[in-house]
C-alpha cells in the first residue's frame, strides 16, 4: 500500500503499462450482481462491486502502487477488503499523482449524489493514504455521515493553505480550489474522521493542524514515517484496524491497543533507532536496541546495539546491560 512519490512516469494523456493494463483487465472481469469498471479519464478508473453487506467502503489507490513490483495478479485494497470483511466497494484508482484533481472525477461523484448511490448503505467508510488520503478527505462530503480514515493527508496544495510544503512544488498548479476542494472543510458532513500522520514530519503535521474540527481525531504516529499505513500493513495492525470499524468499535482506546503493536514492528523499530542516531541520541538508541533484541530476540538489533555500546565507549560514555554477562538460556530461566 504505498504511495508512490517523485516523477509517474505518466505523462498528460495517461499512458499505462502492460502490467497495468492487466490489472484493468481484472477489474472489468469481476463478477458481481451489481458492478462496473469505468475509465473516468486518460488518468483516473472507478470500480464498483455490490457484496452482501449494507456496508461500503470507498478506496483511493494509484495504480502504480496496485501492481507494485510484479507480484501475481495483484487487486486494489477495496476488492481486497470486500473480500475479506463483505463488504461492498468503491474504488478510485489514479494513474500517477494526481490527488484525484479531475474534472471527471469531481462530475463522477457528482452523478453518484444525483443518483442517491450511498443511501443505498448503512455504513460507508472512506480510506486513503497520501495524495490519496486527501481525496478520501474530499469527497467524502458525498456521503454525509460516512467515517473516514487518512493516513498523512495533505489539506491541500494551495500556496494560500500549503505555502510550507516543499515537497509537492510541481503539483500546485493542480485544481484545488474548485469542486471537492480544501479537505478539512469536506469533512464537516462526515459522522467521524480519524487522521493518521507523523509529528516528526512538519510538512505532514502542519496539514494534519488543518484538521480540527470536533469530530476529527488525530492520531500521532512517531517514527512511523510519510507513509504511516505501508508500516501498519506490515503487521496485521491495519487489518485490525478496518475489523474494529466493521465491529463498531473504532474509537480512540482500541485504535491506540492496535497501535501499541508498532513495538513488536521491525520496520518501525529500525525507523526508531535510525532517527535517534541522526540527532545524535546513541545511548537512547542503544537502550532500545537492547530492548527490541531482548524481547523479541531479534540478532540484528543485538549487533547494533553492541556497535553502538562501543562507538559510546569510545566517546567516553559508558554504558551496560547486565543481562548480557548471562548465557541468553539462563537469562529466560
Amino acid at each position: 500500500m504505498h504511495e508512490a512519490r517523485g516523477g509517474s512516469g505518466h505523462g498528460p494523456s495517461g499512458g499505462s503499462s502492460p502490467a497495468e493494463e492487466a490489472l484493468f483487465d481484472r477489474l472489468a472481469a469481476i463478477e458481481a450482481e451489481r458492478h462496473f469498471f469505468r475509465r473516468l479519464d486518460a488518468r483516473h478508473s472507478a470500480l464498483h462491486a455490490r457484496c452482501c453487506t449494507r456496508t461500503l467502503v470507498v478506496t483511493f489507490e494509484q495504480v502504480e502502487a496496485v501492481v507494485g513490483d510484479g507480484e501475481s495478479e495483484p487487486m486494489p485494497l477495496g476488492f481486497r477488503l470486500g473480500d475479506s470483511f463483505g463488504w461492498s466497494y468503491l474504488t478510485l484508482l489514479a494513474l500517477g499523482q494526481t490527488w484525484f484533481r479531475s474534472e471527471a472525477v469531481w462530475d463522477f461523484f457528482d452523478q453518484l449524489i444525483d443518483d442517491e448511490f450511498f443511501d443505498a448503505f448503512d455504513r460507508v467508510l472512506f480510506f486513503g493514504a497520501g495524495l490519496a488520503a486527501h481525496a478520501a478527505c474530499a469527497y467524502s462530503v458525498a456521503a454525509p455521515g460516512a467515517t473516514v480514515m487518512a493516513f498523512a493527508p495533505q489539506a491541500s496544495l494551495n500556496p494560500e493553505f500549503a505555502a510550507f510544503d516543499h515537497r509537492f512544488e510541481e503539483w500546485r498548479r493542480l485544481d484545488f480550489t474548485s469542486r471537492y476542494g480544501y479537505a478539512p472543510d469536506m469533512l464537516d458532513a462526515a459522522a467521524e474522521a480519524h487522521i493518521f500522520f507523523d509529528p516528526s514530519i512538519d510538512e505532514d503535521a502542519a496539514h494534519a493542524a488543518q484538521f480540527n474540527r470536533r469530530h476529527i481525531r488525530r492520531h500521532r504516529l512517531w517514527h512511523f514515517g510519510e507513509n504511516p499505513a505501508q508500516l501498519l500493513e506490515t503487521t496485521d495492525s491495519l487489518t485490525r484496524l478496518f475489523a474494529l470499524y466493521d465491529e463498531g468499535r473504532l474509537d480512540r482506546l482500541e485504535i491506540a491497543r492496535v497501535l501499541r503493536k508498532r513495538r513488536q514492528n521491525r520496520a518501525y523499530l529500525v525507523r526508531l533507532v535510525e532517527r535517534l542516531v541522526s540527532r545524535d541520541r546513541k545511548r537512547l538508541a542503544a537502550i532500545v536496541c537492547h530492548n527490541a533484541a531482548e524481547r523479541l530476540d531479534l540478532p540484528r538489533f543485538r549487533a547494533r546495539r553492541d556497535a553502538l555500546v562501543k562507538e559510546l565507549e569510545a566517546e567516553g560514555v559508558s554504558l551496560s546491560f547486565e543481562q548480557d554477562a548471562k548465557p541468553r538460556e539462563e537469562a529466560r530461566a
